[in-house]
């Protein structure tokens, strides 16, 4: 439970920091991305996204002007599945 309050925490912080640093040109990006194929990601036996990619899309996004970044299919479909209700969205994570 703790991994995905601090995920939220962060978010949160990020959405107050872009609002905070608009009015002096400050461009604050979000960037959500899965697991990334690090040393620390190395036991992890499920698709892995490769740094350079994350890299690239990142600075891609940046130059865009985006506000958020999402860098794999998993931050796409957790993304997409907030619009469903709490108590649904955490039911399909679940596999319930």
């Amino acid at each position: 439970m703790s991994y995905g309050v601090s995920k939220a925490a962060m978010w949160s912080a990020t959405e107050s920091m872009r609002i905070e640093l608009a009015p002096r040109g400050v461009q604050v990006v979000g960037v959500y991305v899965g697991l990334v194929d690090t040393d620390m990601g190395r036991f992890a036996d499920a698709p892995k996204s490769d740094p350079a990619d994350v890299v690239r899309q990142v600075l891609d996004g940046i130059e865009a002007g985006k506000e958020d970044v999402l860098a794999d299919e998993m931050s796409r479909q957790v993304r997409a599945s907030l619009n469903v209700p709490a108590r649904e969205r955490i039911a399909r994570l679940m596999g319930n």
